[in-house]
């Protein structure tokens, strides 16, 4: 079986990703599904010109679940409404735990309140998935 992943997108210039990789990223930073980290990695190009898409990909063991939590921002406004509606996602939330394993499978959305290492392989798409940053 797959060992399950946090995914998180956003973009950057290619001369940028080495500096991003070479600090922890700081605690509150939004990560989920594959889907959600599409989805913001492109919505964020339009703002950026040059800028390219990176989507990481993290296993859940390297997080820390004590600093995991509900995205309570997707909770309120939430970017897959279609989904909400037709699955009864907000109801499914209303009645579960309220924890980040409930909002993550609900709004397919988590934050992580600690600072995150990140490595060159964390890299899943983007301009450091070139052999530019391989060690």
């Amino acid at each position: 079986m797959d060992e399950a992943v946090l995914y998180r997108g956003f973009t950057c210039l290619p001369s940028e990703l080495p500096a991003i990789l070479a600090e922890p990223l700081p605690p509150g930073t939004h990560w989920g599904s594959y889907r959600m980290a599409e989805y913001f990695a492109h919505q964020a190009l339009g703002d950026r010109p040059g800028d390219e898409p990176v989507i990481l990909a993290v296993p859940l063991s390297e997080f820390d679940p004590q600093f995991l939590r509900p995205d309570l921002e997707m909770t309120r406004d939430p970017v897959f409404e279609e989904d909400v509606e037709e699955e009864g996602l907000d109801e499914q939330w209303a009645l579960s735990d309220k924890g980040w394993q409930d909002c993550l499978e609900c709004y397919e959305a988590v934050v992580y309140d600690a600072p995150l290492e990140l490595r060159p392989e964390h890299v899943m798409s983007g301009p450091a998935a070139s052999d530019e940053l391989a060690p």
